[in-house]
C-alpha cells in the first residue's frame, strides 16, 4: 500500500477533505505494528484519498459548491444516498442495473488496495470490531469480511449486498471504520502532515 507519488493528490486532500469530528480512537497492540509502519505518511495519504471516493459515492463529488451523484436514474444523476430514497419506486431492472453500476464503479477505485488489504486483514479484524462495537454495529459486513473463514470476497458481496440500501450501509460502515482507523494511527498521521506541509512549501515557490 505504498504510495510512490502523493503531489497528484495531495493538494485535492488539502482543500477537500472536511474536518472530522465523529472519529473515534481505538485501542489496540494491533496498532503498534500497523501506525508508522503499515500505515506510514504515504499509505496514510492513500486512506484519506479513498475515504474522498467513498464520500463522492455516498453523497457526491463537491462541484462548484454543490455535491453531484454519480449515477443516473431517470435521465439525473443522483448519490448513492438519494438513491436509497427512490429505490422502492424502481423497477427490477433499474434496481439490478444501478446496483451493478455502484459495485463496478466501487470495484474500480478498490482494486490497486485489494492485495494490500488482504496481507494485513488479520490484523484489521480486530480493529474493525472494536469500532464496529463503539459504534454499535456489531452485526455488519465488513466484519463478516473480516472472518478469516471468508476467501471469497465477491462471493460475501453478491450474498450480502442485495438492495442499494444494502450498498449504502455497507459504503457506510467502511467509511466509519476507515475514519476510526485514520484516527487511531498518530505517527502516520504525523508523517503524512510533514508530506503535506512539503506540497504546501512547494506550491509557494
Amino acid at each position: 500500500m505504498k504510495l510512490k507519488k502523493i503531489t497528484h493528490f495531495a493538494l485535492a486532500l488539502l482543500f477537500s477533505m472536511p474536518a472530522v469530528s465523529y472519529a473515534h480512537k481505538l485501542e489496540s497492540t494491533v496498532l503498534k505494528f500497523l501506525d508508522g509502519k503499515v500505515i506510514d505518511g504515504p499509505t496514510y495519504g492513500q486512506i484519506k484519498k479513498y475515504l474522498l471516493d467513498l464520500r463522492a459515492l455516498l453523497i457526491g463529488k463537491l462541484q462548484s459548491g454543490k455535491r453531484v451523484g454519480h449515477f443516473i436514474y431517470n435521465e439525473k444523476p443522483y448519490t448513492v444516498k438519494e438513491l436509497v430514497k427512490l429505490e422502492n419506486e424502481m423497477s427490477d431492472d433499474q434496481r439490478t442495473a444501478l446496483l451493478g453500476h455502484m459495485r463496478e464503479h466501487f470495484e474500480e477505485f478498490s482494486a490497486p488496495f485489494q492485495q494490500s488489504v488482504k496481507n494485513v486483514k488479520g490484523f484489521l479484524r480486530e480493529l474493525i470490531k472494536q469500532s464496529s462495537q463503539i459504534r454499535e454495529r456489531e452485526d455488519n459486513l465488513l466484519l463478516k469480511w473480516a472472518d478469516p473463514a471468508i476467501d471469497d470476497d465477491h462471493a460475501l458481496f453478491d450474498a450480502e449486498v442485495k438492495t442499494i440500501n444494502d450498498f449504502s450501509v455497507f459504503l457506510t460502515d467502511l467509511h466509519n471504520f476507515l475514519i476510526d482507523l485514520t484516527e487511531s494511527c498518530p505517527q502516520g498521521k504525523a508523517e503524512f502532515d510533514l508530506l503535506m506541509q512539503k506540497v504546501k512549501d512547494q506550491a509557494k515557490n
